[in-house]
């Protein structure tokens, strides 16, 4: 089907497999984009089968999400399935449920945090013993996948935000934009930590949690500037573990550059219980966070290596600049 509609922008229509989504801005528009997919079609002597064929909507439901004007959200039908699974009695059955939670993923802020006891379970030789901590974990992500948030459509032309932090245990990350005043979720991402990785500093689990979110966000940020890892891109001699990273980074934002930067305390945004690090573009740099306690703590004015070093030292050492373990640090960067 991707050759039959090869020419169309994802503007127009978008493709999987043999099921076709035509969009459009305003009515004219999706008229407009109906006619370049049908004229394909014809051109491909290939016929629609009109019992399948759902017009001028204003959502609709593919592969398990629902679509509309408004953004992405669970499809409830299918989630219902879930509000009525009952408890695992086997790793087998465990695994299905893991698997269908792990599909609405990017809805579920913690995710990894909130199942890491049911992962567990599954790991191999382990014994299957269904404890009072797996039965909570079990129960809140029910929960949390039948009161999914709708998550917003990434708009290239405005600011990306994103929120990293790290725990003990995981790493996490939110991507969110500024729309109409309003702080907007577009997706989720959280990750256990190996048993290595578990043994890092606390500097390094930061540092970890950026890369893995910069890696796992690369179709909404790549090329962006981010004012907040200018001066690490840059690192004179790195070796070992930290090159590694910084060559991830610069595989991703090979674009990053100097940018007027900000530190705010602000309360953990992802599921880990640290001090998190927030990246964003933008021109100017608000007075208030939509996340939390925001009393300015420092202000990095100048332009080049100062103001980067100042913004990675207080990503660094979190300690000096508040006092409350559990706030964390907001870095804000301009394009």
């Amino acid at each position: 089907m991707e050759t039959v509609l090869r020419g169309l922008s994802p503007e127009a229509c978008l493709i999987y497999l043999d099921d076709i989504i035509i969009v459009g801005r305003d009515f004219e528009e999706h008229l407009s984009n109906l006619r370049k997919v049908l004229e394909k079609l014809k051109q491909a002597n290939l016929k629609l089968n009109p019992a399948k064929c759902n017009l001028f909507l204003r959502e609709v439901s593919y592969l398990g999400h629902i679509i509309s004007a408004e953004g992405v959200r669970t499809d409830p039908p299918k989630v219902a399935v879930v509000k009525e699974w009952s408890q695992s009695r086997n790793v087998h059955e465990l695994r299905s449920f893991l698997g269908l939670c792990t599909y609405y993923r990017r809805f579920i802020k913690g995710f990894s945090l909130i199942a890491r006891p049911l992962h567990r379970l599954t790991e191999h030789k382990r014994p299957f013993v269904w404890t009072e901590e797996c039965e909570v974990a079990f129960t809140s992500l029910k929960e949390a996948l039948t009161s999914a948030p709708i998550l917003s459509y990434p708009d290239p032309d405005k600011q990306f935000i994103s929120d990293t932090d790290a725990s003990h245990a995981s790493v996490g990350a939110v991507l969110s934009q500024e729309i109409d005043g309003q702080e907007c979720v577009i997706a989720y991402w959280s990750k256990c930590l190996s048993k290595p990785e578990r043994n890092y500093c606390v500097t390094s689990k930061k540092l970890l949690a950026i890369v893995k979110a910069v890696e796992n966000f690369h179709s909404y940020v790549y090329g962006r500037k981010f004012a907040s890892l200018t001066w690490l891109l840059n690192f004179k001699n790195p070796e070992g573990q930290i090159a590694r990273w910084i060559q991830k980074l610069q595989e991703q934002l090979p674009h990053s550059n100097d940018c007027q930067t900000k530190l705010t305390k602000l309360q953990p945004h992802p599921d880990g219980k640290g001090g998190g690090v927030r990246n964003v573009e933008q021109n100017s740099l608000p007075a208030r966070s939509p996340h939390g306690k925001d009393a300015i703590s420092l202000q990095a004015d100048g332009k080049g290596r100062k103001a980067a070093f100042a913004s990675l030292m207080a990503c660094f050492v979190p300690y000096f600049v508040v006092r409350d373990y559990r706030r964390k640090i907001e870095f804000f960067g301009c394009f």
